[in-house]
């Protein structure tokens, strides 16, 4: 048999022999095969690869020379631009190098009468011979190792020649199998050459199929078996949007904990409380946190979670958020007297804050929680020590108390609603605030809450004591809420006497509506039984509507101490601006002490409010006071008093209203009394205790207002005390009121050093009789060195019916008496004499009391008295402006 090819495996190398003959070059053909010996014949050409890049050379005419080909091949590597012909797959590479003759042309023609060469004859028979050959090699390799690869084109297969009989299975196990996967070409078996069915799961080789092979968009949702297990971590999520990055759906489904998740049914029957306590656990587990990442979200989808024993929110649980749909569809409820989420550890009684831990930002949002208990210690919240909580858009009905915090600071409720329906009738409050015990730092509040566009109010019946109820606080803000409908208080700040809950600062509420309160109710109200050392301070309502029903409430706002106290308490920096107190049982505002308690109030300002149909007998529309009351620091200024539209509204006593109250350093001025219809005018009673420092002035007065009526000014030389200016005034017989305003300064003529300069501003009124008395006379402003034995300025009625002389009486510099007619001015305090003094010029002891003649006694006449008997001489000026009502 002739030799037609060799094989030999490549060696790295690019010059290879071979060791046939051929006519022409081009007939030497070269072949590359991956090799694997291992595999049953017939299997183990992996691949194969025809390739002319390579040359003969003229002098060796049985070697070929692979050709340069600068890239690596899978059969051949080209390092510094050579070429090697090893597999970079790790096969060896087998070379055939074989002849193919062509049999398209003869080498020679030879024509009628030409000579013939031998070489020309030989090339032509050399032809058929090495044709022949090549045929040979063939046939004898059919029949004696099968057809060769690649030795029958496809062309020379007949359409359907081949049927499946003509196959061996391919599930033999014998190494003869006619077709392997390595005979059949890629893409060359297309679907429309499978039968339907033809292909069974049997027929596939695991891992056959890769997602390779699976066009996009190929398998529906019908060819995925309902029980195929594909798990989340297989299935690939990318968000829409610039920048986003896949992720797979396991983690996606993770950003969100559902209690669903963890056995949690929401019928509104099933105990869920298990469920919902494993979620939190779980959220516990992870580590989150501001400390450790962003938080964690616990989902509720809609529907009715039944609660039977206290859900416990860990103080290791930071960044926590329980969420539900928008919609507010998913519900939490109780029948149970319990507290329905403990978050942080319980402080409730005190507990002691520094040996607990603050649990860090707890977040509520879009749930409704329901209680069906009709008793006490039912509780929807207990937030203990929970900095940066947030509650929003939820709803709380008919729980005994809604949310309890305990030292809960730094924390926003917004945007949610309180309430109380048929069926409960002791609930105590929506919100109540507590300071705990702290061993280090004594006892601390919470503070740094805000309570924002809230709805509090009892629906039907009244049947809530309280709408936000504060023990203790350090920074409270509320604004934009509406309170209804309590039978104690919307907003009391009450401490309840304890250690823990005994300071009131900061409290600023803006922009509320206190209305429709419960009859002997109050809207506000600032007190309680404050422990020892107890402090409110620095209280402000801005902008807000305190509105009783008529009948029904009985103050806007009750300032006061309860009986249960024993020891002084201060109230500073109460402030109300901008506000309507209306439709009071009683008074708009009122401040009262107790038997037992004595209240000190420091820097209380009523500014531009407005005060209507508040109405109690002749009690106060604007401040009432009662019992054990001090008044420091008390400023009225541009408010507005009418009671037109409530007839009964006859209260006369507009700024302070009982004996027992002392006012020090007090401004009333600027405000418009003028639409009252009330039987007394004056802007406050006369039976005042003490009324130090009182300015009175600018004041529109009852009925038709105030003109200043006379105007006067007079210069006195060498004055000692012996005439005083004497003006007048016109006041009729019913109540009206007179302002004297006195600007005096002067100095002395002796030679002395003495002087002085004083502002006073003095206030009459005539009563129902016609008497005119003095109710106060306000030292504005003064500078003066006179001794002290010496009254230097005052302004006094020469009324006949004024305070009468009386013998053996204490009285003090500055008291005046009407004795046979006329005034005098008690200038040196003593005890009087036994008979009336009866001079008409000049001091005179009467016991030892000195008394100076003023002037003889008229109803409708005022004395301004500069200096007294001190044996000053003074030059003096007064400019004296009379301000009477029309």
């Amino acid at each position: 048999m002739a030799t037609t090819e060799n094989l030999v495996f490549g060696d790295g190398g690019d010059t290879y022999s071979f060791s046939f003959p051929y006519l022409k070059t081009e007939d030497v053909r070269v072949e590359l095969q991956e090799f694997d010996a291992s595999q049953p014949v017939g299997d183990q050409i992996i691949s194969r690869l025809t390739t002319q890049a390579f040359t003969i050379p003229v002098g060796n005419p049985t070697t070929i020379i692979f050709d340069a080909i600068g890239v690596d091949t899978v059969y051949q590597t080209a390092p510094d631009g050579d070429v090697r012909v090893t597999s970079t797959n790790g096969y060896p590479v087998r070379i055939r190098i074989y002849r193919f003759t062509q049999a398209d042309a003869i080498p020679s023609t030879f024509f009628a009468g030409s000579a013939i060469r031998a070489q020309d004859l030989n090339d032509n028979f050399d032809q058929i011979l090495y044709i022949m050959q090549e045929k040979e090699n063939a046939l004898i390799s059919i029949q004696t190792g099968g057809i060769g690869d690649n030795t029958i084109p496809t062309s020379a297969i007949k359409d359907d020649a081949v049927d499946s009989n003509k196959l061996r299975d391919s599930i033999s196990t014998d190494s003869d199998r006619a077709v392997t996967t390595n005979h059949i070409r890629d893409n060359a078996i297309t679907t429309a050459k499978i039968a339907t069915n033809a292909v069974t799961t049997a027929k596939l080789d695991d891992s056959s199929v890769t997602s390779a092979k699976i066009a996009n968009n190929t398998i529906v949702n019908e060819d995925v078996n309902s029980s195929a297990g594909i798990v989340a971590t297989k299935l690939s999520f990318t968000q829409s949007g610039t920048g986003a990055v896949a992720r797979t759906v396991d983690s996606k489904l993770k950003d969100v904990i559902s209690v669903k998740d963890f056995g949690a049914v929401g019928d509104g029957v099933t105990n869920d409380t298990a469920a919902i306590q494993a979620a939190i656990d779980y959220a516990d587990s992870l580590g989150t946190g501001l400390t450790t990442s962003s938080g964690v979200g616990i989902y509720f989808p809609e529907g009715t979670y039944y609660v039977a024993s206290t859900i416990q929110i860990p103080s290791t649980l930071d960044g926590v958020g329980l969420f539900g749909p928008p919609s507010k569809g998913a519900r939490l409820t109780t029948d149970q007297n319990i507290v329905m989420f403990m978050v942080g550890e319980d402080l409730s009684g005190g507990g002691d804050a520094a040996s607990s831990n603050p649990t860090y930002s707890t977040h509520f949002s879009n749930l409704a929680f329901f209680s069906t208990a009709d008793s006490n210690n039912a509780v929807a919240l207990q937030m203990n020590r929970t900095p940066r909580s947030f509650i929003y858009d939820c709803t709380f009905w008919n729980f005994w108390k809604a949310i309890v915090g305990h030292r809960w600071n730094q924390s926003n409720v917004d945007q949610c609603l309180f309430s109380v329906v048929g069926g409960r009738t002791n609930a105590e409050s929506f919100i109540e605030l507590n300071g705990v015990y702290d061993s280090i730092n004594t006892y601390t509040p919470g503070g740094g809450l805000h309570i924002t566009d809230c709805e509090f109010n009892a629906i039907d019946t009244y049947q809530i004591s309280y709408g936000i109820k504060v023990n203790t606080v350090d920074g409270l803000y509320i604004t934009q809420s509406h309170f209804t409908a309590c039978t104690v208080a919307s907003l009391a700040v009450t401490p309840d006497g304890s250690a823990q809950n005994n300071k009131i600062t900061d409290i600023k509420v803006d922009n509320c509506y206190f209305d429709n309160a419960q009859s002997g109710s109050v809207q506000v109200l600032l007190g309680g039984s404050v422990g020892a050392g107890g402090l409110y301070q620095r209280i402000n309502f801005s902008q807000c509507l305190f509105r009783g029903t008529t009948g029904e409430a009985e103050y806007c706002v009750l300032i006061r101490v309860t009986d249960a106290g024993s020891f002084d308490r201060l109230l500073k920096d109460i402030t109300f601006d901008q506000c309507e107190f209306t439709q009071a049982e009683r008074q708009g505002l009122y401040v009262r002490g107790s038997s037992a308690g004595y209240l000190e109030v420091s820097n209380l300002i009523i500014s531009d409010c407005t005060f209507s149909l508040n109405n109690y007998g002749n009690n106060a529309a604007l401040l009432g006071s009662g019992f054990n009351v001090e008044v420091y620091d008390l400023t009225a200024v541009g408010n507005v008093f009418y009671a037109d539209e409530y007839p009964a509204a006859t209260a006369a006593n507009w700024i302070l209203s009982n004996a027992a109250t002392n006012t020090h350093s007090v401004l009333v001025s600027n405000n418009n009394f003028s639409q009252s219809n009330c039987s007394e005018v004056s802007p406050y009673r006369t039976s005042l205790a003490k009324h130090l420092r009182m300015f009175v002035g600018d004041n529109i007065l009852p009925q038709k207002g105030s003109t200043v009526s006379e105007s006067y000014t007079t210069t006195t030389s060498g004055y000692a005390g012996g005439t005083p200016f004497i003006g007048s005034f016109t006041l009729g017989t019913t109540e009206q009121v007179a302002v004297i305003e006195a600007r005096i300064v002067g100095v002395s003529t002796d030679g002395s050093d003495e002087h002085i300069a004083r502002e006073h501003r003095t206030v009459f009124k005539t009563g129902s009789g016609g008497t005119i008395s003095r109710v106060a006379d306000n030292l504005i402003r003064s500078v003066s060195t006179l001794p002290s034995n010496s009254y230097p300025t005052v302004v006094i009625p020469l009324n006949a019916n004024g305070n009468a002389w009386a013998a053996t009486t204490a009285y003090a510099a500055g008291d005046y008496v009407t004795a046979s007619g006329n005034v005098y001015l008690c200038i040196t305090a003593g005890t009087s004499g036994a008979t009336a003094p009866t001079h008409t010029s000049g001091a005179a002891l009467n016991g030892t009391a000195r008394f100076v003649y003023v002037a003889a006694s008229d109803n409708n006449q005022f004395a301004v008295f500069v200096s007294g008997d001190s044996g000053v001489e003074l030059d003096w000026t007064a400019n004296i402006k009379l301000v009477t009502a029309n």
